[in-house]
């Protein structure tokens, strides 16, 4: 758990890291921020920190290169700029279902 943590604090302390989240927050149709509550965002009324815990834990888990976006990612220096770009949607894509298919089994889906 304190791996999670300190993994939290060290993707925050970077420059951009809240205009990431909250731009996460977004595509997952979390509410924007109250401005009277100082809150950073707001969370469905329901939803546990289990809950969350665990779609932190998946996410972070999918976002782990794996063999094949590595070599991938080590192919990008080779290609166009226009190849490169197109490379890059795909990791991400395969990320995110890789993602999805973590949150399917952990939240039993």
């Amino acid at each position: 758990m304190d791996d999670l943590g300190s993994a939290i604090e060290s993707f925050l302390s970077q420059p951009g890291a809240m205009e990431q989240v909250e731009a996460m927050a977004k595509q997952l149709g979390l509410g924007a921020p109250d401005p009277g509550a100082g809150q950073a965002i707001s969370v469905p009324a329901g939803l546990k920190p289990e809950t969350i815990q665990k779609v932190m834990q998946a996410a972070a888990e999918g976002a782990k290169p794996d063999e094949a976006t590595a070599f991938l990612t080590a192919l990008r220096p080779l290609l166009r700029r226009d190849r490169q770009e197109k490379l890059d949607r795909a990791i991400r894509a395969v990320s995110m279902m890789r993602t999805a298919k973590l949150l399917s089994k952990t939240l039993d889906l």
